[in-house]
């Protein structure tokens, strides 16, 4: 059955729904894929936050991540330091870069940027102890797919 959706009581070209004695509706359903839109945001370690005695590869490991997503890190200021790590070698040997280039105050806010990416904390000891994680971001914008937005329109009774 073909009917006219209706806005303001007119008429709106090109739209359809269904109707099923006088019950009518109409649904969109949007994908996005605009690689400029803002990514999902995670928080490190989830409810236990960035601290020691938590296992962050297998947290990471559960995570689908994009470039674009966001990684907060939450935890007392001073105690702990958030550092991207140059390299794997880096991140092995829990090397950290520039103490200027690390994040320290407690609520720490890094965007994912790069496809391949390590995370330590500078805090003596505490990367050995495993305060590090790698995570692997695809890159939305080269993935196959729709873009735009589809109609689903139920099939007639």
């Amino acid at each position: 059955m073909k009917c006219t959706y209706r806005k303001y009581g007119k008429p709106l070209k090109g739209k359809r729904c269904c109707e099923e004695g006088s019950m009518k509706f109409h649904i969109t359903v949007f994908v996005p894929n605009d690689p400029g839109a803002p990514g999902k945001l995670y928080v490190v370690g989830d409810d236990k936050g960035w601290t020691l005695n938590v296992d962050y590869q297998a947290w990471a490991n559960g995570k689908k991540f994009n470039i674009g997503d966001q990684l907060l890190f939450k935890y007392p200021a001073g105690k702990h330091s958030v550092f991207q790590a140059i390299d794997e070698t880096s991140f092995k040997e829990c090397i950290p870069p520039n103490a200027d280039e690390g994040l320290s105050n407690g609520y720490d806010i890094v965007t994912l940027d790069a496809p391949d990416t390590w995370f330590i904390c500078g805090a003596p000891d505490h990367c050995k102890k495993g305060m590090k994680f790698f995570v692997h971001a695809s890159d939305p914008s080269k993935s196959p797919g729709f873009q735009g937005s589809r109609k689903l329109i139920p099939p007639k009774l």
